[in-house]
């Protein structure tokens, strides 16, 4: 249970929660197991053995344009060049979570039905329209106790959204679709074949109405990997969250962005946007938020020096 407690509040902190919150979900924890001593259920609060939550109001910062660069190309070259993480699927995962602002638990719960490559709409089997090159954003991975890993819907209703895919990643999830279809045959992915660098503007995929992917040119329909995740485990199952989480604070070390939990990439992701003048009703949407204000008060990373403002004040003050 104490090794529990450690994990969940680390969780809590790397999802970007603040210490005041973090204190509160302690605080509600521990008087609940307390009350369980106090009836003989359980020996001992394992909460009272963690240290305490430091700090205060956290400031909101999101990764700069030069160090998203820096990052996606040390990543890169790390997974590389260390043999423990040779097959690592973090460079994807992560520009994956930069494309789309993400949480990991619903990066990881994306299947192929839910991704659409192609210039058209898609219908799901349920009815459901998928828009051109979008991702269907409707489920979370948890750990329940007793099963496993379990797929359920999204942490409310606002967390069931479409996202339209930057062309980025529209390019990583082209290749992995050919991969996977590849390893689906048993063939080895011919790559004389297919350009992948030009794979998504040259209309390479195809879905048809009924949910079954296709790759032009090819005679094999993608059906029986419809339901596979497209971030898979070893095994081809669902990907545990705390070993992304773990991998990631190996790798973000080992490459000087310490700083860089994945909540940051959420924050990156809705500053962008906000800085391309998205309001904050559609950055809450895109990110899953019931309210704008969680979004305005939390994911927006400040503080940065903005010439363009400067240049205004100079404007209008010397203009005077």
């Amino acid at each position: 249970m104490s090794r529990f407690s450690r994990t969940l509040f680390e969780e809590l902190e790397e999802e970007g929660l603040s210490a005041n919150y973090r204190r509160s979900v302690r605080t509600t924890i521990s008087g609940t197991l307390q009350t369980a001593v106090r009836y003989g259920l359980l020996d001992r609060n394992p909460v009272r053995e963690i240290s305490p939550i430091e700090g205060g109001s956290r400031k909101v910062r999101a990764l700069r344009a030069d160090e998203r660069l820096r990052l996606l190309a040390s990543v890169d070259q790390y997974v590389v060049e260390n043999r423990f993480f040779k097959y690592s699927e973090l460079p994807d995962l992560v520009r994956f979570l930069l494309g789309t602002g993400c949480r990991i638990g619903e990066a990881l719960a994306v299947r192929w039905r839910d991704v659409n490559l192609t210039n058209k709409p898609v219908i799901s089997e349920d009815g459901t329209v998928i828009p051109p090159r979008s991702v269907w954003i409707n489920g979370n991975i948890v750990d329940v106790t007793g099963k496993g890993l379990v797929r359920h819907p999204g942490k409310t209703e606002n967390a069931n959204r479409f996202l339209a895919l930057p062309q980025f990643v529209v390019r990583v999830l082209t290749a992995r679709l050919l991969i996977a279809w590849s390893a689906a045959k048993g063939e080895e992915l011919n790559t004389a074949r297919v350009a992948l660098e030009g794979l998504s503007d040259g209309g390479y995929v195809e879905t048809d109405s009924e949910g079954a992917v296709r790759i032009l040119g090819v005679d094999e329909s993608m059906s029986s990997i419809l339901d596979d995740p497209v971030f898979p485990s070893r095994t081809l199952g669902w990907k545990h969250p705390n070993n992304v989480r773990r991998s990631w604070r190996i790798v973000r070390a080992a490459i000087g962005f310490a700083w860089v939990t994945p909540h940051v990439f959420r924050t990156t992701a809705a500053t962008v946007l906000d800085d391309e003048r998205l309001t904050p009703r559609q950055i809450a949407d895109i990110l899953g938020h019931s309210k704008p204000s969680t979004t305005m008060d939390l994911y927006m990373g400040r503080g940065e020096v903005n010439e363009a403002a400067a240049a205004v004040l100079h404007g209008a003050i010397c203009a005077s």
